[in-house]
């Protein structure tokens, strides 16, 4: 990563960027950029002010990590609770936050937003579909990640660690017509990242909702005690569990074969190809995971973990079993998973969840749903 600040700065008309959401990855993305020479500005909500109130007060964050070229203290240029002055005279803004506060986050965003502007969402989450148009109005682009690009935690009130950083990246944009400019601009920062040829492509190699969500529900007993050293994945992912999320990833691969998506990868294809840096080998969702040497060291406590099943049931699973219905495909593990996250939380998910209906595709059939991956990637 070293040398890619001047390229970055470079390629960009403005130099600075805006990071969306003070959490764990944007803090972790704001540091890094900052670190390689771009001039960031963070947004956080007001609401979290306590939250970011340590970072504000020293005026940046510490970086730490593995595998990373650059780390230190990262001297932030803005940390604002002003939506309209995080994205002025900026090109390029991120949004890393959780799904279910990507409503809020375009609610305050798109009515602040200038043509030419390019708003990432750095994990999917069906993104295009669900804001593509309202930005696009905007004379806005919308890009998408499949993933975000860090594996990373807060460790204190003012240092972030990362993990890893995933050595497979994808985007798609809305409308793909800009695709070519917008990958040129990104590959400047993250020179790993790789065109997709759709949004269909981004949203559905999204991985998290298959990994964290029947790792959160075979685990919620020793979740539940709210110990703080919780190893999610090494200690989560036994044998068993690692079956049951093999058989939610080979539903999802199902979905993917009907409708015909190219270049989207099984779990155990995505952990090597990300994480392939780190060790990680093997046959298995177990094999995979056991092998990851960026997930060493992760130890999440009881809120974090529960954050999950609130992002990636409602935002991750239900848009694949709303999916499958629509074309016939049986999705009988990514179902359970879904019900039993209802009954564990009071909730209901499927009423709550981003369904075929929030996604503009209610009533299409199979060979409907094609033609719109045709005209998605043609838009």
């Amino acid at each position: 990563m070293e040398g890619r600040s001047e390229l970055a700065a470079n390629n960009l008309k403005s130099d600075r960027v805006a990071v969306l959401g003070g959490g764990y990855g944007g803090l972790a993305l704001a540091g890094e950029l900052t670190l390689l020479g771009v001039n960031v500005r963070l947004f956080e909500f007001s609401q979290f002010a306590d939250s970011i109130a340590p970072i504000k007060k020293l005026g940046g964050v510490e970086v730490t990590g593995q595998g990373i070229k650059k780390s230190g203290f990262a001297k932030i240029e803005l940390i604002t609770h002003n939506i309209r002055d995080a994205i002025k005279d900026v090109d390029l803004i991120f949004i890393v936050a959780p799904a279910f506060a990507h409503e809020a986050f375009m609610k305050n965003l798109i009515p602040n937003l200038r043509a030419g502007q390019i708003v990432t969402v750095c994990t999917s989450y069906w993104a295009s579909f669900i804001y593509g148009k309202a930005i696009k109005k905007m004379g806005a682009t919308l890009a998408e990640q499949a993933v975000f690009v860090y594996a990373s935690r807060r460790v204190g009130p003012t240092e972030v660690f990362i993990d890893g950083e995933k050595k497979m990246l994808t985007v798609a944009t809305y409308p793909m017509k800009r695709l070519d400019s917008v990958h040129t601009l990104l590959k400047q920062i993250f020179p790993q990242i790789k065109k997709a040829s759709n949004p269909f492509e981004t949203a559905l190699n999204n991985g998290n909702p298959i990994l964290h969500s029947p790792t959160i529900i075979l685990n919620i007993g020793h979740i539940e005690q709210k110990e703080k050293d919780f190893s999610f994945y090494k200690a989560g992912i036994s044998t068993g569990v690692g079956r049951v999320i093999d058989s939610v990833d080979a539903e999802r691969m199902q979905i993917v074969k009907i409708l015909g998506v190219k270049n989207v990868y099984s779990q155990v294809e995505m952990q090597k190809l990300m994480y392939g840096d780190y060790g990680t080998c093997g046959e298995t969702v177990y094999d995979v995971i056991k092998t990851n040497g960026a997930y060493d060291r992760i130890v999440w406590d009881y809120s974090f973990v529960m954050r999950y099943i609130e992002e990636d049931v409602p935002f991750g699973l239900v848009p694949l079993s709303s999916l499958g219905k629509s074309l016939g495909v049986r999705t009988p593990a990514i179902d359970s998973i879904i019900e039993l996250s209802c009954q564990i939380t009071g909730k209901n998910y499927w009423s709550i969840g981003t369904t075929i209906e929030r996604l503009g595709m209610a009533g299409m059939s199979a060979d409907e749903l094609c033609k719109m991956l045709i005209d998605l990637s043609s838009a």
